[in-house]
């Protein structure tokens, strides 16, 4: 029980460790479409394919993408932060992320 524990925090958690919402809303999908067919076979009440499937398809491919263009960026502002921290180059494939470095301003007279 403790490795399947280990396995769901690691998969529904982003590069930085804390829980992805986008997967989370992925796996709750996941299971609103597996509880659909004991509910038809039980009740015979079944949503329309037409509208069911593509949903499902777009929804998933959608935050799919999503999930991986902001897990490389999340990965990208590391390397940079690894990089100025360590006072080494930036790797080349990170030269396009910006990055904010928050200073302390004198006060405003």
């Amino acid at each position: 029980m403790q490795k399947l524990l280990t396995f769901l925090r690691h998969s529904f958690s982003d590069a930085r460790g804390l829980p992805d919402g986008k997967l989370l809303t992925i796996a709750a999908v996941a299971a609103v479409v597996v509880l659909t067919y004991p509910v038809g076979w039980l009740w015979h009440v079944w949503p329309p394919e037409y509208i069911h499937s593509p949903t499902l398809l777009f929804l998933a491919a959608g935050l799919g993408i999503d999930a991986y263009v902001t897990h490389a960026q999340i990965k990208a502002q590391a390397d940079v932060a690894q990089a100025t921290a360590t006072g080494l180059p930036v790797p080349p494939d990170t030269l396009n992320v910006t990055t904010t470095t928050v200073t302390d301003s004198p006060p405003c007279p």
